[in-house]
This record gives C-alpha cells, sequence and structure tokens, in this order.
C-alpha cells in the first residue's frame, strides 16, 4: 500500500504532536523504517513555510526539509500538468493546494493522510487519519 501525506500531517509528524491521527502516525513510522512508501508532493513542503513562520517559529524549513530527507520510506514528488489537468475534477474542494494534493494521490492510486474533513466528506480520496 502507498500513501500521500498532507501538510497538517506531516508537520505533526515531524513534531510529534498528539494531533497527528493514530493510523497515520503508525503507517508515517512505518516509512522511517522503510515499509511502506509515503509520498511528499512538493506543495506540501511550500506549505511548510508560512506554518514556520508562525505557531511554529522556533523551526526552520531547512530543518524540516532534512527530517524529510531521512525517512527511508518517503519520496518528494512533484506536482506536474497531469495533476493540474484534474483540478476541476476535484471542485467540491474549494482549497487550490488540496487538490493538488488530492490528484497526486489519486494518480499513484494512494491513501491521503489527512485530518481535513472536507477531503474526507468528499470521498474523492481514500482517507486514513
Amino acid at each position: 500500500m502507498t500513501y500521500v501525506v498532507d501538510t497538517h500531517a506531516l508537520l505533526w509528524f515531524l513534531t510529534d504532536s498528539r494531533r497527528l491521527g493514530r493510523r497515520a502516525g503508525r503507517i508515517l513510522d512505518d516509512a522511517e523504517t522503510g515499509t511502506v512508501k509515503v509520498y511528499v508532493p512538493v506543495i506540501v513542503l511550500a506549505e511548510l513555510q508560512p506554518i514556520l513562520e508562525g505557531e511554529y517559529s522556533r523551526n526552520t524549513l531547512p530543518e524540516f526539509l532534512l527530517k524529510v530527507d531521512a525517512v527511508k520510506g518517503f519520496e518528494v514528488m512533484n506536482v506536474t500538468r497531469r495533476h493540474v489537468e484534474r483540478l476541476r475534477d476535484l471542485g467540491r474542494i474549494p482549497e487550490m493546494h488540496d487538490r493538488l494534493i488530492m490528484a497526486l494521490a489519486l494518480e499513484k492510486n494512494a491513501k491521503l493522510l489527512t485530518a481535513d474533513a472536507a477531503i474526507e466528506d468528499s470521498r474523492l480520496v481514500d482517507v486514513v487519519w
């Protein structure tokens, strides 16, 4: 099984936050050992920057990128034209970044690690939390 991680799931995993869902946490722990593949959309990494300028200002993006690089089962994925072409199909989701993350999950036939209720309620992708 493969997975795609969204921004808050990745943030909460990297900061050992209790806000991370139990099932998602187990999957991300397995990614550390390389027993599962988790795609990290590059848009997720970009979304970390403003978060790190606010509530998590004690951390820096370069620190987080090093942590991402250290996880054996993580693979950073670029957003491509194919993902952009799927945005219209995911119109029930208001946030464009979320649509791009969902498009990558659909392309990879992967489950999405997210706490986003709008994404889960849409039933457009399989969600694990």
